[in-house]
């Protein structure tokens, strides 16, 4: 069971680095083709609704609920090293292949 909860928490957090990533990329189109700080930051939120609709981990979401499990003993510091340093990983990951399927897309069609 915990392993399957583990994976499911890698798979979510990996989607999670891919959609704000997908975030990050909308703010930066759009404030390369408009120069307006506010449209730029209202494309951002594109990718924290898709976090939020498809149930995406972040690392930052996991600190209020395993903090009061380890405190009530229900859970272990290893199991709360492992969601975190798993999540955190899980979202570099997701965030890096978004970025740099990106990158890769641009410049072929740059040179194109």
């Amino acid at each position: 069971m915990a392993l399957t909860r583990h994976r499911a928490t890698l798979v979510t957090g990996f989607l999670g680095g891919v959609e704000v990533g997908v975030g990050v990329l909308a703010y930066i189109g759009v404030l390369h083709a408009t120069g307006d700080q506010l449209l730029a930051g209202l494309a951002f939120s594109v990718g924290l609704i898709a976090l939020l609709l498809a149930h995406g981990e972040l690392f930052t979401e996991n600190f209020l609920m395993p903090i009061a499990a380890l405190v009530a003993r229900e859970e272990t510091a290893l199991q709360l090293a492992k969601l975190w340093g798993g999540t955190l990983v899980a979202n570099l990951l997701g965030g890096w292949v978004i970025t740099t399927r990106s990158s890769t897309r641009s410049s072929l069609s740059a040179r194109s």
